[in-house]
């Protein structure tokens, strides 16, 4: 029903702040990366937001933050499949603060989400099952945040909403979140072609939309696709999934992208502390440690959305 699918909506645009949030550093511009990738086994199963505006919960919280914990494990299909290696999109939607998001259970922003899955963590699904959301104006119980301590991801920040760009952090194995506008093609999909193109006319100028991407293939459909990950159940689109055009998806659909670093890698590069990458591992491998995050902080405490990063 179209217009149920109307209310598993849930993204904030207007509320963002993205001038805010610091941008990655692009270094390769899609260049040096297969032409085809497909992440979607390191994802969770497909998942279903119901008639509740949680789709930044669903796509940074469920999606985003289970696939990189994951992959740092090297879960399997079947671990990732288990409601204690999923991450709870109720418990990050009820423990954003009320003035980002609006009333029941509608949109919050992506700055606000990532924020407490930095500074607090997140909760499995395990403990914080999504059922029984209320209105969402519940805060989350002291044993969910206990939990949440434990799964907190280091930074986030911005990627230039373009093919190139997208497709390179995909092509280094890292999923991306996305912030789109859908239209009447999309709310209907059933298929396992490629959209191209859509019309407003059910969701005019209002209908911002939060998921995931999980991979892209160069040779899918007339220009090459993305392969996206919603929040609306298997039933709906391709088994949950939607291609979309590289020209549309740049053109009218994706107006933000987001990536998320969960830990540092096999060692820490500034192991006294210093803020300076450790001099024995400026170099691995013959590989140059470039722009290697060593320390992310809030900027402002007045703001919780501020934050600032070094790099070396």
């Amino acid at each position: 029903n179209v217009l149920e699918l109307l209310d598993s909506l849930g993204w904030l645009e207007d509320n963002e702040n993205l001038d805010q949030v610091e941008s990655d550093i692009n270094l390769n511009e899609g260049t040096g990366i297969p032409s085809a990738i497909d992440l979607s086994t390191k994802f969770p199963p497909i998942g279903d937001q119901g008639q509740y505006g949680t789709c930044i919960g669903w796509s940074v919280g469920y999606n985003l933050k289970t696939t990189i914990e994951g992959i740092d494990n090297n879960y399997s299909s079947a671990q990732l499949a288990q409601a204690s290696k999923q991450f709870s999109p109720k418990d990050l939607f009820w423990a954003v603060d009320p003035g980002y998001k609006g009333d029941n259970c509608n949109e919050t922003t992506f700055e606000a989400a990532f924020d407490i899955m930095q500074s607090r963590g997140i909760a499995t699904l395990a403990t914080a099952p999504y059922n029984g959301l209320g209105d969402c104006s519940a805060s989350p119980p002291s044993s969910w945040t206990n939990e949440a301590a434990n799964f907190k991801i280091t930074n986030y920040r911005k990627i230039d909403a373009t093919v190139n760009s997208v497709r390179e952090y995909l092509g280094q194995g890292r999923p991306v979140a996305i912030g789109v506008r859908v239209g009447d093609n999309f709310l209907q999909w059933n298929s396992t072609g490629v959209l191209t193109s859509d019309t407003y006319g059910y969701t005019g100028q209002h209908a911002y939309h939060a998921v995931a991407v999980a991979g892209y293939d160069d040779n899918k459909g007339p220009n090459g696709a993305f392969k996206v990950v919603n929040s609306w159940g298997p039933q709906w689109g391709n088994d949950g999934y939607i291609w979309i055009d590289y020209n549309f998806f740049q053109s009218s659909f994706c107006f933000s992208a987001f990536v998320a670093n969960n830990k540092r890698s096999n060692f820490d590069p500034d192991s006294n502390g210093d803020n300076q990458v450790d001099e024995e591992v400026i170099v691995q491998d013959n590989t140059d440690l470039i722009a290697w995050d060593l320390y992310d902080y809030d900027e402002d405490p007045a703001d919780p959305i501020s934050r600032a990063i070094y790099y070396n």
